[in-house]
């Protein structure tokens, strides 16, 4: 029973599997600054939190800078009641950062996290809590990616 369960541990490690949310970073980005349009935003702090969660140093010093350039949920609609009310909006979450390293021009990048809301006219105070968790998921998201693409160099 013990060489199955430590066979399995050996496959899943050798095959690549990591636990959800840990991410390993190249040793460039173990230490970095991060910058903010708002140091106190919301994305702000979901970034620190996935940043430091995956091991990251936030206490800079010539290590490369992270900057949050700036953040905009936009609203679509996609279907209607019968009535001319919005039945269905899409929202889309982007987040503009920037990598910059040193003796390197700034890289820029954008993050986009997209999710369908259904609206009732009749529940207002429902739906507007409803989307206000949907957005701090969404910004949580964002923060998850941009740890990803900084692990993937």
């Amino acid at each position: 029973m013990r060489w199955l369960v430590f066979a399995t541990l050996l496959l899943l490690g050798g095959c690549g599997f990591h636990l959800q949310g840990s991410y390993e970073m190249p040793s460039s980005f173990k230490t970095v600054n991060l910058t903010s349009f708002d140091p106190y935003a919301s994305i702000t702090k979901a970034v620190t939190k996935s940043l430091t969660a995956s091991g990251v140093n936030l206490i800079g010093g010539n290590g490369p800078e992270i900057h949050l350039v700036a953040d905009h949920l936009d609203r679509q609609t996609l279907s209607l009641f019968s009535t001319g009310q919005v039945a269905e909006y899409e929202l889309v979450y982007t987040l503009k950062w920037q990598i910059i390293e040193k003796d390197k021009d700034p890289r820029d990048l954008t993050i986009e996290v997209r999710r369908d809301y259904q609206d009732d006219p009749t529940k207002i105070l429902a739906k507007d809590k409803e989307r206000e968790l949907l957005v701090d998921e969404m910004r949580k998201e964002a923060a998850d990616r941009l740890v990803r693409q900084l692990a993937q160099g």
